[in-house]
């Protein structure tokens, strides 16, 4: 498993695609920071919206995560998973003696190692540069009505990175059961992309048309990754924590059902056939 595991992670990232992913994290932060420049710059310190290099890194992620972590997942998928599987170069894999569930194990994890590191890159890169170019000055967390110090939001952002990657297991979970359902690799891209639009736009939805207050509504509002993405750690994280067990079994919901899914769908022999 080990060797196998290090075979796949330099077939993924001896691709070009790969490394423009990765570069795609000190830009957005870069046009992010520019960005708040010229926001904090027309509001107060006391506004909701201002952002200080404090917390900045929870910002920016909260920002990004659905534009940007999400369709780089879709693109990992796509390379590391679907290309693969249906261009015939999983045959090359499987005639070294590893058995489907190995296979497809070592994929997931590979993406999931890497999409790790992302954030954990993302997460050095926006603590540092925020800490260059934006201000110092204490400021609230979204549903708190005490202004942070430096130690407790270093807590909270990282806090938010490791919910924000348990999250994004189960975006991976998801991308790889739609990618093997599909038959072509530009079909799992649409495909991928279509699931990331429709979870933005039905719980807007929802939104108009149910109680917002009805625990009916709190378990299909937060059925979304995006909508967990969006708002839901910030509600997790929040002085008063809300709608906890109901996140949470969503995000474990979308782990292990399509983990299973798509692990039952790569190790359809007649798919290599």
């Amino acid at each position: 498993m080990k060797q196998l595991f290090i075979s796949e992670w330099q077939r993924l990232w001896n691709r070009k695609s790969t490394w423009i992913s990765f570069m795609l994290i000190p830009l957005a932060i870069i046009i992010a920071i520019k960005h708040y420049i010229k926001i904090d710059a027309l509001i107060t310190l006391n506004s909701p919206k201002y952002v200080s290099c404090l917390n900045f890194p929870s910002v920016i992620l909260r920002n990004e995560s659905i534009l940007v972590f999400d369709v780089i997942v879709i693109l990992l998928i796509i390379m590391a998973v679907t290309s693969e599987y249906r261009e015939g170069q999983m045959r090359m894999v499987m005639l070294r003696s590893f058995s489907f569930s190995e296979i497809f194990k070592v994929k997931y994890l590979v993406t999931l190692s890497t999409v790790f590191l992302l954030l954990i890159t993302n997460f050095i890169l926006s603590s540092f540069l925020g800490y260059l170019a934006l201000p110092k000055q204490e400021v609230k967390f979204p549903y708190y009505s005490n202004k942070f110090t430096i130690n407790e939001s270093m807590i909270y952002n990282t806090k938010y990175y490791v919910i924000s990657f348990l999250v994004l297991a189960a975006v991976i979970s998801v991308i790889i059961c739609i990618s093997m359902m599909c038959k072509t690799t530009i079909g799992a891209l649409s495909a991928s992309l279509a699931f990331i639009l429709v979870s933005i736009i039905l719980p807007e939805i929802f939104s108009f048309l149910m109680d917002n207050t009805s625990q009916i509504y709190n378990i299909l509002y937060f059925s979304f990754i995006t909508r967990i993405q969006y708002i839901g750690i910030e509600t997790l994280l929040a002085q008063t924590p809300q709608q906890v067990g109901i996140i949470f079994t969503s995000i474990a919901f979308h782990i292990i059902v399509f983990y299973l899914i798509a692990h039952s769908l790569f190790s359809d022999q007649d798919c290599y056939c």
